[in-house]
C-alpha cells in the first residue's frame, strides 16, 4: 500500500516515531522464549540470601530514577532477592512504576548506555523488560505504568513470602528441585515455577485482603 502526499504535506514526527517504536517493541516481544543454544549458555546457580542484594537494588534503582526523570513514579525490589532468607539466582529484579509506559520507548538508548538490553513487553502486555549481565544476568528491570495490576501483584508476592515461612519453605524446595533438573535450561526452570507462583499469588491476594480487613 502506497501513501501519496502533496508537496506541502507536513508530518507529525512524534506520532510517526511512536508508531515505529511500537512496531519494534511488538516484534521484540513476539517470542517469550530464547533458542535452545542461547539457553544452554545460561545456567541456574542458586545462592543463599545475601544482605548485599537490597543494597545493590537501591544503587541500580537510583540510576534508573535519574534516567527516567519526570516519568519516574517509584521503584520496588521484587523477586527472590527481595525476600529475606530466600535462595536465589544472583539477579536483582527491579520493578519501576512510571507515568507513561510509551515514553520508555524513547529512552531505550539511555538504558543501553547503562548496559541493558531491551526486550519489549517480553510476554506481558503493558510491560517493558530490560536485562543486563549477558550470560551471567545481574539485573532485570520490569517497567509498568501506574495502575497496572502487575505492580501490586509483585509487591504482595514479596510481602507474603517474607512473613509466611511455610510457603517460603515450599518455594525454596521447589526451586532446588527445578535447579537440579533444569540446570542449563533457564526457561524450563521458570516454567516449572509458574503454577506454584500462580497459586502463591492467589494466597497472597487473600492474605492481603484479610489483613486490610482487620485494620
Amino acid at each position: 500500500m502506497w501513501l501519496i502526499v502533496g508537496r506541502n504535506t507536513t508530518f507529525d514526527h512524534e506520532i510517526i516515531n511512536k508508531a515505529l517504536l511500537r512496531i519494534v517493541c511488538s516484534l521484540m516481544s513476539l517470542s517469550e522464549t530464547r533458542p535452545l543454544a542461547e539457553q544452554i549458555m545460561r545456567t541456574i546457580d542458586l545462592k543463599p540470601h545475601s544482605d548485599q542484594w537490597p543494597k545493590l537494588y537501591k544503587i541500580e534503582a537510583g540510576k534508573i530514577e535519574k534516567l527516567l526523570r519526570k516519568n519516574y513514579v517509584g521503584s520496588y525490589h521484587i523477586g527472590s532477592t527481595a525476600i529475606k532468607g530466600m535462595i536465589s539466582k544472583f539477579t536483582i529484579d527491579i520493578l519501576i512504576e512510571v507515568r507513561s509506559i510509551e515514553d520508555i520507548d524513547f529512552v531505550l538508548m539511555d538504558f543501553e548506555e547503562l548496559g541493558y538490553i531491551s526486550e519489549g513487553e517480553y510476554g506481558i502486555k503493558g510491560r517493558r523488560f530490560f536485562h543486563k549481565g549477558g550470560d551471567k544476568r545481574t539485573h532485570h528491570i520490569h517497567i509498568f505504568e501506574t495502575g497496572n495490576p502487575e505492580i501490586q501483584r509483585h509487591r504482595d508476592f514479596v510481602e507474603f513470602l517474607g512473613c509466611q515461612p511455610v510457603w517460603a519453605a515450599k518455594y525454596r524446595r521447589l526451586k532446588i528441585e527445578l535447579a537440579d533438573k533444569y540446570k542449563s535450561l533457564p526457561n524450563e526452570y521458570s516454567k516449572g515455577k509458574r503454577e506454584f507462583i500462580q497459586k502463591m499469588d492467589r494466597e497472597a491476594k487473600k492474605w492481603k485482603a484479610a489483613n486490610n480487613g482487620n485494620k
